[in-house]
This record gives structure tokens, sequence and C-alpha cells, in this order.
């Protein structure tokens, strides 16, 4: 019976996609990646640290997650392959931490919104303020830390879980909140940079902090884009930056 029950769930597995190549090891290649991925992830489960266990119990960084890509690849082949569900221990984790990234936001740069920074760490308490540290239990390493790019990085593949399996309601409820904030932060960071002569910004101004855009500037436009298409639909909208 369990035997049954492994295989049929195994055949339900395999016939969401495939794939047919003329290159063997290539095609090989795929199919086992995919098996992979559904040993270290499910649905429920709490997402696979860094280097998705391919290591021991000493993991370098502690096996936490690093939001410059390594957390993000984890998940990504899990879209195309019609298998978004692997992907509901990310989708989990960035919507849970999002109370910590606004108190991020607001205790760090002084800012409204969210940042999701570089690094994050599982079983971070959801509420700085109830915890007895005088910083709230958060763990912001060097620059990389405060680089810009990784917080819309972060929130793009619930984005990307919406627009692989189109629901409204996890759209309104899971993804547009973290849109919405993570662009609120951009347009008050906005707020606080130099504009050249014609008004314009630059996105790689440090804006009179320490910080960058670092990794992936491209997902501050990505995450303006996806949030203006919805601000009409949801509420609250998100701000804009302060008119020129």
């Amino acid at each position: 019976m369990l035997l049954e029950e492994h295989e049929q769930k195994w055949r339900e597995f395999w016939s969401r996609s495939g794939i047919q190549l003329d290159d063997e090891l290539l095609q090989s290649t795929w199919y086992r990646s995919l098996y992979f991925l559904r040993c270290i992830t499910r649905r429920g489960a709490m997402p696979p640290g860094l280097l998705a266990g391919l290591i021991n119990d000493t993991p370098a960084w502690h096996g936490d997650y690093h939001t410059n890509y390594n957390i993000q690849q984890t998940f990504w082949s899990s879209y195309p392959t019609n298998h978004g569900d692997l992907a509901e221990p990310y989708d989990r984790l960035i919507a849970g931490y999002l109370p910590r990234a606004k108190w991020i936001a607001r205790r760090v740069f002084d800012m409204d919104g969210a940042y999701y920074p570089h690094l994050i760490y599982a079983y971070e308490p959801p509420d700085p303020d109830a915890c007895k540290s005088e910083n709230g239990r958060q763990y912001l390493h060097h620059w990389w830390a405060m680089t810009i790019g990784v917080n819309g990085f972060s929130i793009q593949p619930l984005w990307w879980q919406y627009k692989y399996s189109p629901d409204p309601e996890f759209l309104k409820e899971t993804v547009y909140p973290g849109l919405r904030e993570v662009a609120n932060f951009y347009c008050a960071f906005m707020d606080q940079c130099d504009r050249s002569a014609e008004g314009k910004w630059s996105s790689l101004h440090p804006c009179r902090r320490n910080t960058g855009a670092g990794h992936q500037p491209s997902s501050v436009t990505e995450t303006a884009r996806s949030t203006w298409r919805w601000s009409n639909t949801f509420s609250p909208p998100p701000r804009r930056p302060r008119p020129f």
C-alpha cells in the first residue's frame, strides 16, 4: 500500500512536465535536477538553506538565506516546469518576513516601506520589537547587507509565482502587500537621492548613505513596474517619489 502510494505520487509529479532532447546528458541533467528539487522542498516545509543541503552539518555561512541570488535560484526551475508548489516555502518565507522587513526599513534607513536584506535566517522572530536583544535579533553583515537591489530581487519570485499560476487571492493577500512596501521603500530612498540638473536620478548614486545599487539593480524597475500595474486594483496604493 505504501509503495503504491509512493509510486502514484511520483507518476503525478512527472506527468506535469517533461522534455525530449537530442543531447542525452542534458536531458538527464534536467530530470535529475528536477528530482533533486523535489527531494529538498515541498509545500509546508522550511526552504533549504545555502547550497541546498549539498554539504555537511556545518555549512558555510551557517546555511542561511542569501538573497543576492542563492536562495532564489533554488526555486527558479519550479515555475517553467509546472511545479510552482515547490516554491511555496520561499513564498511563505518572504511573506512572513514582511513585518521584519518593514522594521529594518524604519530602524536602519529611517524610511517607509520594507527592506529585505542580503542575508535572512530561518526562524527569525517576525516582530523585532518583541525581542529582548537591543538589535531585535537582526544581523546585517558589512556593506552587502545594505545594497538596495536585493530588496526587489527578494520579492520578485512571488510575482513570478503569480505569473505562472495566476491566482487572484494569492496576488492580493501574498504578493501585492510585499510588492507595495518594497516599492514604497524605493520611493523613499529615491527621495533622498541627489538629482541631475535635468531632474534625473542615478541608480548607482550612493544617495548620501553607505549603500549602493549592488546586486540586481534592474529589480528596482521591475518592482516598480509590477506594483504600478496593480496599484489601481488593490489598496492602499504605493507611494510615489516626490515631484520635481
